[in-house]
């Protein structure tokens, strides 16, 4: 079982190796009750001298994943939840979106510091989903969409790139309040092909193989991940420029780099941790961000530009926010 919502997935462990319930620590069995009366498949590992056990099973047929350490605490998890589980204030909202449609699935997600909920409901033939936090507030829908209603601009972008591949499913997307469109095709030998385009038709992200990339993108990627691991290649336009975004791993370090069509590199992020962070940023950051909110995420960004920080906040209140963070002749300040 590998239970995918909110945009991630609870992977199975690198380097894990599977284990009998009694070599659980008793700490981490005390958590894991709650979810299962014993799981189907405990994996354990150390990461960072800490020991952390990955487990999977059901509860009164409701499926259930989680990570937990050797002294209980429970590190992410999703579980599968009956209606009569949830809050007042969420079953209402579930019953405002949902309206008709029949209510499929819940699954209770805790990311280590927040808690949602994502739902899926059947509408006749349709599938739906939506994200909501623990207060009942929008994070994110899913819906099925013709491609006869999309715009000429998506349209356009749409065709260009799969050519004559049969479409197999659009989802049009909507998170923070902007509108995207997720396209799953199929060519002529099998191959799916999977992409994004925003509202204004400029793709937002394909897959694509390293052999397709060109020559000069080809020699600069060699040239800069020649100590690293490569996780995934992206294509990407904005404004008719292509990129292609190429994310890697140096040990424990996320790096993406993105290059132009001419093998120029145009930018260079990397995943940070804030304690990671200068002081004075750290303590601007603390300052500007949203009031009863929690820092989930921070990439720090080179181009032409010099540096900057994107950093996502997340509260129980509302739904996460990005600001952006630049460090100017009068320090670090939010670029509204």
């Amino acid at each position: 079982m590998r239970l995918k919502v909110a945009g991630w997935v609870l992977c199975a462990f690198c380097c894990a190796e599977e284990i009998a319930w009694a070599q659980v620590a008793p700490a981490a069995q005390t958590i894991a009750k709650s979810f299962f009366d014993k799981p189907d498949v405990v994996e354990r590992k150390t990461e960072n001298n800490q020991v952390i056990f990955h487990m999977t099973g059901s509860k009164e047929g409701k499926d259930a994943e989680l990570e937990v350490t050797s002294g209980g605490k429970l590190l992410n998890s999703e579980q599968e939840i009956a209606f009569a589980e949830i809050q007042p204030r969420v079953q209402e909202q579930i019953r405002k979106v949902s309206q008709n449609a029949k209510l499929s699935s819940i699954t209770k997600i805790f990311d280590g510091q927040q808690l949602t909920y994502e739902i899926e409901v059947a509408k006749g033939t349709q599938e739906l989903s939506f994200s909501l936090t623990e207060l009942g507030i929008m994070l994110s829908s899913e819906e099925p969409i013709a491609f006869e209603k999309l715009s000429a601009p998506v349209q356009k972008t749409i065709r260009g790139e799969i050519g004559h591949a049969k479409i197999n499913q659009i989802t049009k997307v909507v998170e923070d309040g902007e509108i995207s469109y997720d396209i799953e095709a199929k060519k002529q030998n099998g191959k799916v092909l999977e992409l994004s385009v925003d509202m204004d038709g400029d793709l937002i992200s394909m897959e694509v193989a390293f052999n397709q990339l060109p020559k000069a993108v080809q020699d600069a990627i060699r040239e800069k991940t020649s100590d690293s691991k490569i996780e995934n290649i992206s294509k990407s336009t904005e404004d008719g420029d292509v990129f292609y975004d190429v994310e890697t791993k140096k040990g424990d370090r996320e790096i993406v780099l993105s290059f132009g069509d001419d093998g120029l590199l145009s930018s260079e992020d990397e995943k940070i941790a804030l304690a990671d962070l200068p002081a004075p940023l750290q303590a601007v950051i603390r300052t500007e961000g949203p009031h009863d909110s929690h820092v989930t995420e921070i990439w720090r960004s080179n181009d032409e530009d010099g540096t900057s920080y994107d950093v996502e906040f997340s509260s129980i209140w509302s739904a996460p926010q990005i600001l952006h963070f630049v460090d100017s002749d009068h320090g670090y300040h939010a670029q509204k």
